[in-house]
């Protein structure tokens, strides 16, 4: 590995990307919304948001102990979320309303969707809410609309059997020690087996 290779860092093809899409007008997709930052094809058309809030947060057990503090125990992640503040205006894109029930179609449907955000993308998230406020109205429709919208990660995949069987493995070692009595933290030990083992019968 080069010196220079070194010195990157991890998300550098993530952060090439994303100045280069600061030069277009292309900002983000999420599901079958497009956001734009200027015109093209000769029309004005900005659809983007104005603020991008990310949550993000591990998930703990504290476990009673008897005489003395609890025992924290870390069990993995939660969910990440964003949340987003949209402001559409009929003079620079077409419709607010029509952009405002895209989003209540895909949050309904309950499909997860595809989030690519400032040149990466962040997998698929589920629309969890959608909150549209009207502020203005031209010729019967909105013509300027306030969206809050919130996302959260989408994980599908239970674990293989071969992942579970891995864990199970590695519960056995941590309960017996390598070598130990194939079992797992409380099973039920057969005395006749294990004398067995300890005898040398058979």
């Amino acid at each position: 590995m080069s010196l220079i290779t070194k010195l990157l860092p991890d998300n550098a093809a993530e952060i090439a990307l994303a100045k280069i899409l600061a030069l277009t007008p292309f900002q983000g997709i999420i599901g079958n919304v497009i956001f734009l930052t200027a015109s093209f094809l000769g029309m004005t058309h900005v659809q983007t948001y104005d603020g991008l809030t990310r949550k993000s947060s591990a998930r703990w057990v504290d476990h009673e102990i008897l005489n003395g503090p609890p025992v924290s125990e870390h069990t993995g992640r939660s969910l990440k979320d964003m949340d987003f503040s949209i402001t559409l205006c009929s003079t620079i894109h077409f419709d607010p309303l029509s952009t405002y029930e895209t989003i209540e179609k895909m949050q309904d449907s309950g499909e997860p969707q595809r989030v690519f955000i400032n040149g990466k993308n962040y997998g698929r998230y589920t629309v969890r809410s959608a909150e549209g406020e009207e502020i203005y109205w031209a010729h019967g429709r909105p013509a300027v609309m306030k969206i809050a919208l919130s996302l959260r990660e989408y994980i599908s995949a239970l674990p293989t059997e071969a992942a579970q069987k891995l864990r199970e493995d590695e519960l056995r070692r941590s309960d017996t020690g390598k070598g130990g009595p194939d079992r797992l933290p409380g099973d039920k030990v057969d005395p006749v087996a294990l004398s067995t083992q300890k005898t040398g019968w058979f």
